[in-house]
C-alpha cells in the first residue's frame, strides 16, 4: 500500500510538470527535496490506507491528483 503512490507522484511528475519531457539529465536541475512529491505521497498512503476499495489503485490515483494540485497552485 506505501509503494504505489509513489507511482503516481513520478507519473503526474512526467506528464503535469515535465509535459512528458524530462530535460536532459546534464542539464536538470534536481532539488534536494520535492515538497509536493512528499506531500502527494504522504497523501496517496492515506487514501490507500482509508478510502474503501482497491488501496494500490487509490494510492496512485490521490497521490497523481494531490500532486497535480500542488503543481498548479505553486
Amino acid at each position: 500500500m506505501f509503494i504505489p503512490p509513489l507511482g503516481g507522484v513520478i507519473i503526474a511528475d512526467f506528464f503535469i510538470r515535465h509535459r512528458g519531457c524530462y530535460p536532459a539529465l546534464g542539464e536538470a536541475t534536481v532539488p534536494r527535496f520535492n515538497r509536493q512529491g512528499l506531500a502527494a505521497y504522504a497523501a496517496g498512503s492515506l487514501a490507500a490506507l482509508l478510502i474503501p476499495g482497491i488501496p494500490p489503485v487509490n494510492g496512485i490515483v490521490a497521490a497523481f491528483l494531490v500532486y497535480t494540485c500542488l503543481v498548479r497552485l505553486t
